[in-house]
């Protein structure tokens, strides 16, 4: 056992050099090793991705709601379980495959939808492929639903 210094009267050992990092090392590592490891963690951040949770901290907090195949889920306590579903704002769940939930407080019932708007729902789905909403004609590519609050 090494001690340098004693309580109150710590000291520093410097120009250590830096010690062997695996699996199995017992090495001690120094400053430069520590400082390249937290450098490490802090560039393998999501970048462009930014969720304001009012200190909540709700489902998917721990980015654990997207647990369908090729699944996306963003937002406070949004889920999508659907394979190649998308659920993006708040409280969305989207369990069917191929469906996409845009808005806030929305739960898919459609396979092959989307559904857009705060509260909106699938249940009233159309087939078709063109829709005029304002005045606005609007196109849809695949096959599926579309609905609209």
């Amino acid at each position: 056992m090494i001690s340098v210094g004693k309580a109150g009267s710590e000291r520093q050992i410097i120009n250590m050099a830096a010690g062997k990092v695996s699996s199995d090392s017992t090495d001690a590592v120094n400053g430069s090793q520590l400082y390249a490891t937290n450098k490490a963690i802090a560039d393998s951040k999501t970048h462009y991705v930014s969720v304001n949770d009012d200190g909540v901290q709700a489902d998917n907090y721990n980015n654990d709601g997207a647990t369908g195949k090729n699944a996306l889920a963003v937002g406070v306590a949004s889920k999508a379980a659907g394979q190649n579903s998308i659920a993006l704002g708040y409280g969305n769940t989207v369990v069917q495959d191929k469906t996409v939930a845009l808005g806030s407080s929305i739960t898919t019932t459609q396979a092959n939808s989307v559904v857009l708007g705060h509260e909106s729902t699938d249940r009233a789905a159309t087939s078709e492929s063109q829709v005029t909403i304002l005045g606005q004609n609007y196109a849809f590519a695949g096959v599926g639903s579309l609905a609209m609050a």
